[in-house]
């Protein structure tokens, strides 16, 4: 898993197995002494200090003053003696932790470097502000604000933006930060990387100085024409480039001074250099790219080195294994390929090691694999001398090695992981219990037929992390439990981690949580979600619980109109529970909300919004909510619907297969037989967006429940009892079948084995099919707990997670499915699992 989504690891604080909000105590913050006149309101990342008698414009140009940890608190306070003088509004990052992750390697390079903001009235005190604030901090060091443009040499930097939050429209019918135009409408605010200022607003005079220092920043003289970018990160990027002076392909990295920082503090520049020492130190080494140059330019530094022509390890297997694709090489072939490339690997490391190098940070991103198969290491950034007491502050998850490894041990260990890691990617559950080991160990076996001296190298590269994990003992199996024991395991893990206490969310869950206004209320990730799929359980929902999701609703901002996301889940929700008094409230302030521009999907598109008015309506809600349903698939026919990234989306969750639903019900609904004719071409059109059935067997997606076949077969199965064409019942059998053979290595109900099972129980298979057994044995691998709670590693396997689409509640729906052989808790598909009340009210 050393492509981890980045963004998970800032949900990730020390302390909590869940994912959360990371959280700077009291203790940290910032301070900064201002007259009582002066208010100050803190929030999870701002402290923002005004004047008791005075309001913020809602926009204008405003000033961005950066900061390192080292001299951020004298900026701060120079900063703030100047405001107070003046009288001008500001605010800051809350305290050093918010700083350093505005910084960090991964933080939003559109935001990286603005430390505090300072809000002139009008351009007459931006002048001021810039001519007297610029000489008060001249000097002082900051990292390179990439949205602004920079001040003279100073840490000041100005773009046009909101001073308060304005809501608009954003895409699916959700709110964004939006600024006014001349004409009184909106539009969003853009916060990329790069400056930008709004058609309609003109540049002040005294910024075109700036503009032209900003537009002369260029590198002629440079020796490296850079060809195309490969990678950006907050501490720069990676490009191919050409030498001028020879016309060589070369690769070009760039490092931003105080940008990127990493655990230890160290920023890119810090990292490039120890890069640079790495590779003259290993030149000559087997595996190792040649240094070509090391120089500054403009205000970044540069590394150029050989160019390696081929692709990572890990993209190689994701190409190459016949577990992950169909066109890849046979097992045997693989398997004999793995082991050449694996003896490469452990012989460069070996020779580096010999020349007293630590690599740091080995995974299947940082190696290269060239057309005839030999093997570079790249990306020596996190390399060290001490091979004796290495220690490793930053590493992939997966392959990190576990407090307490030092030295040589951190590759070693690291080795072991990649061992398993290019036949089943799923090495990063290994910290959580101690038999997630032994049971990878077993599955490669079983896939793979490895020779029994590799698994013995592994084990032993493995064991170097024994005892370090957050569960002892050899793990939960859930597939050798009874269907009520492991139903009742898994609620008394959702139960339990409950937090009525918090205002943000009651059930921990996915970082969209956090990602997104009022996530912990959603259906998809939050409490709607949760308390509607322990309801299909059979579980009595405490209404202390129902009472907290109501109460969340009145306190959200910016939840748009759909089922996943939006407040269409929590109307299906309520409904689903038997509050359809609390429903038809929510659906006052739904049919408020625009519906312009909503992507096809049941998610949050027309799919899912159309099919909760439709059930809304049909359980004794407003008859006008028909026409309503109607209106919306009819408006996305005449519709073109905009590509994500070049590309249609797909599946039952995001693509036509959703729209295809609401229609299938509207022709229950009404009788209309255009209702069936749009359901197959929406079908169809989806199959075609996915790639299915074209002669590469190659497809889009894996055949996940949410974007991939199996919401799509789900959906055939409900054409299939109303539409007797061959076609359905083919392709729906073809479609269940790449489910049943697909390895997907997270668990959860859209994304992972959970929704396949669910796909599989449709099909009518139970637990004793061989597909159904191979799936509940890499399912057991994500499960955590004891015989009394057990939890489910959420997405990315980082954290656990409680929430429909990711983790436990989702998990047990698809077990239940495979139980009973029929999709359950599937939302306008499957059945309910609800039992006699109060068989598991005290779960």
């Amino acid at each position: 898993m050393a492509d981890v989504d980045m963004r998970y690891q800032f949900f990730c604080p020390a302390g909590t197995p869940y994912y959360d909000v990371v959280r700077a105590d009291d203790d940290t913050l910032f301070a900064t002494d201002l007259p009582a006149e002066w208010s100050t309101t803190v929030n999870d990342e701002w402290t923002v200090r005004t004047l008791h008698t005075e309001e913020l414009p809602e926009q204008g140009w405003k000033v961005h003053v950066s900061a390192t940890p080292d001299n951020a608190e004298r900026v701060l306070a120079a900063v703030a003696r100047y405001c107070a003088d003046r009288r001008i509004a500001f605010k800051h990052l809350r305290g050093p932790r918010a700083l350093f992750f505005r910084n960090s390697k991964y933080g939003d390079r559109g935001a990286s470097g603005k430390f505090i903001t300072v809000f002139p009235r009008d351009v007459g005190e931006l002048r001021a502000v810039l001519l007297e604030l610029g000489e008060i901090l001249d000097g002082e060091p900051g990292p390179y604000v990439l949205s602004d443009l920079r001040w003279r040499q100073g840490p000041l930097y100005v773009r046009y933006g909101g001073f308060t939050y304005l809501a608009g429209p954003g895409p699916n019918g959700t709110t964004v930060p939006c600024l006014r135009r001349p004409d009184g409408t909106l539009e969003p605010d853009v916060r990329k990387p790069g400056f930008h200022v709004p058609e309609w607003v003109e540049l002040p005079e005294l910024l075109e100085e700036a503009l032209a220092a900003r537009n002369a920043g260029t590198l002629e003289d440079f020796p490296f024409r850079p060809e195309a970018a490969l990678h950006f990160s907050n501490g720069g990027g990676v490009y191919r480039a050409v030498d001028r002076r020879d016309g060589a392909r070369v690769l070009l990295k760039e490092a931003r001074p105080m940008a990127g920082l990493d655990e230890s503090g160290a920023d890119a520049v810090t990292r490039l250099e120890r890069e640079r020492w790495a590779m003259e130190t290993l030149a000559g080494v087997a595996g190792i790219p040649r240094l070509i140059d090391y120089r500054r330019g403009h205000e970044h530094y540069f590394l150029a080195r050989e160019f390696v022509d081929g692709v990572t390890l890990s993209q190689a297997m994701h190409e190459r294994n016949p577990l992950l694709t169909a066109g890849g090489l046979t097992q045997a072939g693989y398997t004999s390929w793995v082991l050449g490339v694996l003896d490469q690997v452990e012989e460069a490391l070996q020779a580096m090691h010999a020349r007293g190098v630590v690599f740091g940070d080995l995974h299947p991103n940082n190696i290269m694999i060239t057309e005839d198969d030999l093997v570079y290491f790249i990306d020596l950034e996190t390399a060290g001398s001490d091979t004796t007491g290495f220690e490793q502050r930053i590493g992939a998850p997966g392959f990190r090695a576990p407090a307490g490894v030092r030295g040589t041990d951190v590759d070693r260990y690291a080795l072991g992981c990649t061992r398993l890691a290019v036949f089943l990617p799923a090495t990063v559950v290994l910290p959580w219990q101690e038999g997630k080991r032994e049971d990878l160990l077993e599955q490669v076996r079983e896939v793979a037929a490895v020779p029994q001296p590799f698994l013995d190298k592994a084990r032993a590269e493995l064991a170097l992390g024994a005892g370090t994990c957050a569960h002892p003992g050899p793990g939960v199996r859930l597939r050798e439990l009874g269907p009520d024991e492991r139903r009742r395991r898994l609620v008394a893990g959702v139960l339990a981690a409950a937090t009525p206490e918090r205002t943000d969310r009651l059930f921990p869950g996915d970082i969209g949580q956090f990602t997104a206004e009022s996530g912990g209320v959603t259906f998809a990730h939050g409490a709607a979600g949760v308390l509607w799929g322990l309801h299909q359980l059979g579980v009595g929902v405490d209404p202390a619980h129902v009472d907290w999701l109501l109460a969340a609703v009145d306190r959200t901002r910016g939840l748009g109109p759909g089922l996943a996301r939006g407040l269409a889940g929590v109307v299906y929700a309520l409904d689903g529970m038997g509050r359809h008094d609390d429903a038809a409230e929510v659906v006052e302030h739904l049919l408020r909300i625009p519906t312009d521009a909503l992507g096809p999907g049941l998610a949050d598109g027309v799919g899912g919004l159309g099919l909760v008015l439709l059930e809304h309506h049909q359980r004794g809600g407003d008859p006008g909510l028909l026409d309503r349903a109607v209106d919306l698939a009819d408006t996305l026919d005449a519709a073109a619907v905009p590509a994500t990234n070049g590309r249609e989306p797909t599946g039952w969750w995001d693509g036509w297969s959703g729209t295809a639903l609401l229609r299938l019900r509207l022709h229950e609904a009404t009788g209309e037989e255009r209702h069936l004719v749009a359901a197959r071409d929406a079908v169809r059109r989806d199959l075609g967006a996915l790639g299915w059935g074209g002669e590469s067997g190659q497809w889009r997606r894996h055949p996940s429940l949410a974007r991939g076949a199996g919401g799509i077969a789900l959906v055939l199965g409900q054409m299939r009892a109303v539409m007797a064409e061959e076609w359905v019942g083919r392709t729906e059998r073809e479609l269940v079948r790449a489910c049943a053979d697909a390895y997907l290595p997270q668990a959860g109900w859209l994304h992972g084995r959970a929704g396949v099972l669910t796909v599989l129980g449709q099909a009518g298979r139970r637990e004793d099919d061989a597909a159904v057994q191979r799936h509940l044995r890499a399912l057991d691998v994500c499960a955590v707990g004891d015989d009394d709670h057990v939890s489910v590693l959420g997405q990315e396997l980082l954290r656990l997670s409680t929430d429909l689409a990711t983790g436990s509640v989702g998990v047990a729906l698809g077990l239940e499915s495979i139980a009973r052989a029929e999709a359950v808790g599937v939302p306008f598909v499957g059945g309910c699992a609800v039992r006699p009340a109060g068989v598991l009210a005290q779960a």
